[in-house]
C-alpha cells in the first residue's frame, strides 16, 4: 500500500497550485469582510461558534434582503402597465445592451468557476478524499509493518539465544551487548505502538468526514450553476420576445401580456439567485476566516472532533513543523536508528569472525539470515509515518484546494450571480416590461392616426 500511486499536489509536481484564471487574490477578499476564526482552546465552544456564525450571516443576510426588494420591485413592476403614450419609436437598444452584459456577466462567472479547476478531478472534493484515503493506507501500511518488525524481532532474539547457550570466552560480552541491543528496539516497538493506534485513528477520521461529500460533488458543483442558466434562460426569453416583436407585423400585444406575466417568474428567478449567492457568500467567509491562518484553524477544527486525543497532539505534529516530536515516534525512530546501528556492529569483520569461531554455526548463521530483515519494516514504518510523507496531503488539500482553488471558485461565481440578480436581471425585466409597453401605446398610436387619415379622406 506504501508504494501504490498517490495524488500529488502542484508544489509536489514542481509546479504552481492550478490557478489559470484568478487575478484577484479571493482569499485575501474573503477574508477581509470575514470575522475571526475561533480559538482552538476556548472557555465556551457553543458561545464562540455562535458569534462566530452570527458575524458570518450578516453579510449574506444583508445581501438575501436587498435581492428580496429587488424581486419585489420586479413583481411590482409586472403588475403596472400602460404609462404616457410615446412620442416617437420605442428604442429596443437598452433592452438589447443589458442583455449582452447580463451575458457577458453569466460566461465571465462560468469561465471563471471552471478556469480556477472547480471541475479538475485533481482539485475537486474526489481529489480530498484520495489524499485522505493514502494516509489511511498509509496508517494500514504503518500497522503491517510494525506487525513484521514484531516477528521479525522475536526471530531474531531467538537466534540469539542459541548463539548465546554455545558461544564461549570473548563471544559471549559479544553476543549479550547484541541481546541488549534488540531488547532496546523492543523497547522502541512497544514504545511506539500508541503512536500508530494514533495514526490510524486519525487517518479514520479524516476519511470519515470527507468520504460522505465525494459521490455528490460533481452534482453539487452543476447545482451551483443553475442560477446562472435560469438567469441565461430568462434573458433569452426576454431577447427572443422583443426580436418578434420588432418584426414588420408586429403588434407586441401578445408579447406585452406574456411578459408581464412572466414577472411572477422573473421575481423567483431572482430571489433564488440571491439566495444560492447569499448561501455560497456565507460558506466563502468562512472559508476566508478559515484561510487566515489555515494551520491553527486546521487544528482548532481538528480539536473540536478529537479532543486533546493522542490523534490530536499527532496531528499538531504533522500541520505546526515547529512543533516536537512525538515520544512515541522518537521511540520507533530510536528503534530504527539502533538497528542500524546493530547492522553495522555484526557488519564489522572483527566480530563477525569472533562468532563464526567460537559459537555454534547454525546460530550464527540464523542470525546472519534474520538481521537485515528486522531492519527493513522498520524503516519502512517510519517512513511511512513521517511527516515528509503525511504532510504534503495536508498542504494540498488545505492551502492549494480549500484556500486558493476553492475560495476562487466561489469568488468568481458569487461576483458573476450577485451582478446577474440583484442589478442584471431586475433592470433587464423592467426595461422589457416598459418596452412593451410603450410599444403597444405606440402601434395603437399609430392605429389611431391611421384611422383618423382614412376618415378625413373618406370626407
Amino acid at each position: 500500500p506504501a508504494s501504490a500511486a498517490r495524488p500529488q499536489s502542484a508544489r509536489a509536481r514542481g509546479g504552481s497550485p492550478r490557478l489559470s484564471l484568478s487575478p484577484m487574490p479571493w482569499a485575501k477578499v474573503m477574508s477581509w469582510i470575514a470575522p475571526q476564526f475561533p480559538p482552538r482552546l476556548s472557555s465556551g465552544p457553543f458561545e464562540d461558534w455562535g458569534r462566530f456564525g452570527f458575524w458570518c450571516s450578516i453579510a449574506p443576510v444583508a445581501v438575501a434582503l436587498v435581492g428580496l426588494c429587488a424581486a419585489t420591485a420586479v413583481l411590482v413592476r409586472s403588475c403596472i402597465r400602460a404609462g404616457r403614450p410615446p412620442s416617437r419609436q420605442p428604442s429596443s437598444k437598452p433592452v438589447a445592451c443589458t442583455s449582452f452584459l447580463t451575458l457577458l456577466l453569466i460566461a465571465a462567472g462560468v469561465v471563471g468557476f471552471w478556469a480556477v479547476g472547480a471541475f479538475d478531478k485533481e482539485v475537486g472534493v474526489r481529489a480530498v478524499e484520495q489524499h485522505m484515503e493514502s494516509i489511511r493506507d498509509d496508517a494500514t501500511a504503518a500497522r503491517k509493518y510494525m506487525a513484521d518488525a514484531q516477528e521479525e524481532l522475536i526471530t531474531t532474539k531467538e537466534a540469539v539465544e542459541v548463539m548465546l547457550d554455545t558461544c564461549e570466552g570473548d563471544a559471549i560480552p559479544v553476543v549479550e551487548d547484541i541481546r541488549q541491543q534488540l531488547d532496546q528496539i523492543e523497547a522502541g516497538i512497544q514504545a511506539g505502538a500508541p503512536f500508530l493506534d494514533a495514526f490510524f485513528y486519525l487517518a479514520d477520521s479524516l476519511v470519515d468526514v470527507t468520504k460522505p461529500y465525494a459521490p455528490h460533488a460533481t452534482f453539487a458543483k452543476l447545482l451551483m450553476l443553475v442560477p446562472l442558466a435560469l438567469v441565461l434562460f430568462c434573458c433569452g426569453v426576454i431577447v427572443v420576445t422583443v426580436c418578434t416583436t420588432r418584426w414588420p407585423v408586429g403588434r407586441g400585444r401578445c408579447s406585452c401580456r406574456c411578459i408581464h406575466s412572466l414577472g411572477v417568474g422573473f421575481a423567483f428567478v431572482v430571489l433564488l439567485v440571491v439566495g444560492v449567492a447569499s448561501v455560497e457568500l456565507l460558506g466563502g467567509m468562512a472559508l476566508g476566516a478559515f484561510c487566515q491562518d489555515p494551520n491553527a484553524n486546521s487544528l482548532t477544527l481538528v480539536h473540536a472532533k478529537l479532543g486533546d486525543s493522542d490523534a490530536y497532539k499527532l496531528s499538531r505534529y504533522y500541520i505546526e513543523r515547529a512543533s516536537d516530536t512525538p515520544q512515541a515516534l522518537a521511540a520507533l525512530e530510536g528503534a530504527k536508528k539502533i538497528s542500524g546501528r546493530l547492522e553495522t556492529y555484526y557488519g564489522d569483520q572483527d566480530v563477525k569472525s569472533l562468532l563464526e569461531e567460537t559459537c555454534a554455526d547454525e546460530g550464527v548463521e540464523n542470525f546472519d539470515r534474520r538481521l537485515p530483515h528486522l531492519a527493513v519494516p522498520l524503516r519502512a514504518l517510519v517512513a511511512v509515518s513521517s511527516r515528509g510523507r503525511v504532510s504534503p496531503h495536508y498542504q494540498t488539500v488545505v492551502h492549494d484546494i480549500a484556500c486558493t482553488t476553492t475560495v476562487a471558485a466561489l469568488g468568481w461565481l458569487i461576483v458573476s450571480q450577485l451582478a446577474v440578480g440583484l442589478l442584471c436581471l431586475p433592470l433587464l425585466a423592467c426595461m422589457a416590461e416598459t418596452f412593451f409597453d410603450r410599444w403597444v401605446a405606440w402601434q395603437a398610436k399609430l392605429e389611431l392616426n391611421s384611422e383618423y387619415a382614412m376618415e378625413l379622406c373618406a370626407m
